[in-house]
């Protein structure tokens, strides 16, 4: 009995496979509009780089707690910087430490890149984001009506119609994140396979 049931699931394996309709996978596309929730810059305190300019500061203490009296100066809440000598890599260092200035204000974020101060650089700037008004339920219609549209053109150079859909996916984060700020437009993507009949 043995004998028969090994090649008879090899057989109907062969079957169902022959049996199932080709398919075409397309990707569609929409417009990712995020709102921009909050600022975060990454300020780098560095007592070489002030050497160049004078020997004022000793110590690394002395040149932050100066930079954080011009902050003040230019209106800036000092509360919203945090100490974090291993945000650079993770190779904390006696003459350098890192600020990290978070705010929800453009303007204040924009006031700190104008200051200048020798022996403090700004060397990342941050956007938090989230899924603006658009909303993922919209984001897959119109990434699905342009997939629709693609998959149709493909199956009619096939001599087919388009049938159902078979798998949909997509990999595009969405969630609320820092990301290095930029005024690029995103990209929803939408991966779909049809059946073709």
């Amino acid at each position: 009995m043995k004998k028969f049931i090994l090649p008879l699931l090899c057989f109907m394996a062969l079957v169902v496979t022959a049996q199932e309709l080709p398919t075409v996978s397309v990707t569609g596309y929409a417009t990712l509009n995020r709102e921009i929730t909050a600022y975060r810059a990454q300020v780098t305190i560095n007592l070489e780089q002030r050497f160049y300019q004078d020997r004022t500061y000793g110590t690394v203490a002395e040149l932050q707690a100066a930079y954080l009296e011009k902050v003040r100066q230019v209106g800036l809440d000092t509360a919203q910087f945090r100490e974090d000598r291993f945000a650079n890599g993770g190779y904390p260092s006696a003459d350098t430490t890192i600020l990290i200035f978070e705010t929800e204000d453009q303007q204040a974020l924009l006031t700190l890149v104008d200051l200048k101060f020798a022996g403090a650089n700004i060397y990342n700037i941050e956007a938090k984001t989230r899924l603006g008004d658009t909303g993922y339920a919209q984001l897959v219609k119109t990434a699905h009506g342009d997939a629709q549209k693609k998959g149709t053109d493909l199956a009619k150079a096939m001599g087919k119609q388009l049938g159902a859909i078979k798998s949909m996916g997509n990999r595009t984060d969405i969630g609320e994140r820092w990301y290095s700020y930029n005024s690029r437009t995103e990209i929803f993507s939408l991966e779909v396979t049809y059946w073709v009949e």
